[in-house]
């Protein structure tokens, strides 16, 4: 299965992205990778998990299910985590760099191959 790789140069952050990935291929891609284990919720149809590796940032979205609903919702979490790690904060004033990563990360994720169907 197809894992998606974006890097972003300005944050210097590795973004993975398991698509439409069942539950255990997601977990054997991360523990081959990164060599970690991990848990998800029995419940979970898409996590976002940050990792540390050789001096870089890692963060690795998956979907259960091709589903972009779900996918912004966990690309959510990676703008939040990238930009208010390096204190650029929401505000009401302030939105517009969430907004911009939001939409260069799937920018990327639709230039990479990332498809719905």
């Amino acid at each position: 299965m197809k894992i998606i790789h974006i890097y972003d140069k300005i944050y210097r952050v590795n973004i993975y992205v398991s698509y439409g990935h069942p539950r255990d291929y997601f977990i054997k891609d991360v523990k081959c990778n990164v060599k970690q284990n991990i848990k998800l919720d029995e419940k979970a149809t898409g996590h976002m998990h940050y990792f540390r590796k050789d001096n870089s940032d890692i963060y690795w979205v998956w979907t259960e299910k091709k589903s972009l609903s779900v996918l912004l919702h966990e690309f959510l979490h990676v703008t939040a985590y990238v930009l208010m790690d390096r204190g650029i904060k929401m505000t009401w004033n302030n939105h517009e760099p969430f907004c911009y990563y939001q939409q260069f990360l799937f920018n990327e994720f639709l230039m990479k191959g990332g498809k719905n169907k």
